[in-house]
């Protein structure tokens, strides 16, 4: 069935399937070099029985599963399938962006493979928005981990966490990267070089002093060629789809929109509510719920402009600036895989060499 989606007919589709007795090392290597990045899960049949990304393997690794077991454990077997004799573009689309779903198998009605409906609209302009990768921090949190190597390029599933982000962009057709570095900046340096063996151009923005989680934004003027920029911690990973973060700013008008996610927070002991001195009620450790911020934005350049002076500047003074100024800064709430890194025990429990 021919749509306008962004549907892609692969010519072999083993490049994108793999069976769900793979190994999980090898589904992961395969993951890697295929642009949905994920791949669909077929019985011996070949029948699509599910989906696997990179976030359900380091979900199962966070379990305790190893690399060498089969992925049955691992991958998502309730999948947004579609058959292609009865599914409506329109509907599609819509489920799609509501879910943050990628990707959508297209079966026949013996359930195998025919196509995969995507986001990557050969339409969208992706191209007007640049990354910026925040990498110029220390990372103390991390111990001895970060003595010898900055905390962009500590690896985590096999390969550095600042390559991951770098290849991510890649996958959504931003291939403009600027990373500010400071803290060991050779090492990242010499890693990826201008970017062109990674298929990207990369521009380093080096700072000389600390300048926060913010303040680098004002170093290269390189950045103005581009409308907005897709500004990330480099200890972020997550399965965030940028092309829908970056729709939803333009759609919603935002000139800065922040990435937020749903924290929840157990008091460990029985809360009492008071009037005075009379007992009203109880409650058993009560869970607290907020919205906290995900260290990943997209910010529209004339907001960047307003960054006047080269000093340090933290995104929170950043984002109260632009409020007090009158710019439209909105919320992108996103509660999928998420994880900071920057904390020890969760890049612990992460790290795989």
């Amino acid at each position: 069935m021919a749509n306008s989606f962004g549907s892609k007919v692969f010519s072999k589709i083993s490049e994108i399937s793999v069976f769900e007795t793979t190994v999980i090392y090898d589904a992961l290597k395969k993951i890697d070099n295929v642009s949905l990045g994920a791949v669909i899960v077929i019985d011996s049949r070949h029948c699509v029985i599910g989906t696997l990304t990179d976030g359900d393997i380091r979900r199962g690794l966070l379990q305790g599963i190893s690399l060498d077991e089969t992925i049955k454990q691992v991958f998502n077997s309730k999948s947004f399938i579609v058959n292609e004799n009865k599914y409506i573009i329109e509907d599609v689309k819509k489920v799609m962006l509501e879910k943050h779903i990628t990707f959508t198998p297209v079966v026949s009605d013996k359930g195998i493979l025919t196509d995969v409906i995507t986001v990557y609209d050969d339409n969208r302009n992706i191209l007007e928005t640049a990354m910026f990768i925040m990498a110029g921090g220390l990372g103390s949190r991390l111990g001895q981990h970060t003595i010898d190597t900055p905390k962009p390029m500590l690896k985590v599933l096999g390969s550095p966490m600042l390559e991951q982000l770098i290849l991510k962009a890649k996958k959504f057709g931003i291939k403009d990267i600027f990373i500010s570095v400071r803290y060991k900046k050779d090492i990242i340096m010499d890693y990826f070089g201008n970017g062109e063996h990674f298929g990207v151009n990369i521009v380093y923005v080096e700072e000389t002093t600390p300048l926060g989680t913010a303040g680098s934004l004002a170093l290269n003027a390189k950045l103005n060629f581009f409308n907005h920029v897709l500004v990330i911690n480099a200890d972020v990973l997550t399965d965030i789809n940028f092309g829908i973060l970056i729709d939803w700013h333009k759609k919603n008008k935002s000139e800065f929109t922040s990435v937020v996610r749903e924290f929840s927070m157990e008091n460990p002991f029985g809360t009492v509510e008071v009037d005075g001195n009379t007992f009203k009620k109880i409650v058993e450790k009560p869970i607290y719920k907020s919205l906290i911020n995900a260290g990943c934005y997209i910010i529209d350049m004339k907001c960047i402009k307003t960054i006047e002076t080269i000093r340090k500047l933290d995104m929170p003074e950043f984002i109260n600036n632009l409020i007090s100024l009158g710019y439209c800064v909105k919320v992108y709430e996103y509660n999928g895989p998420w994880v900071d890194v920057g904390k020890k025990d969760e890049f612990e429990k992460l790290e795989i060499f």
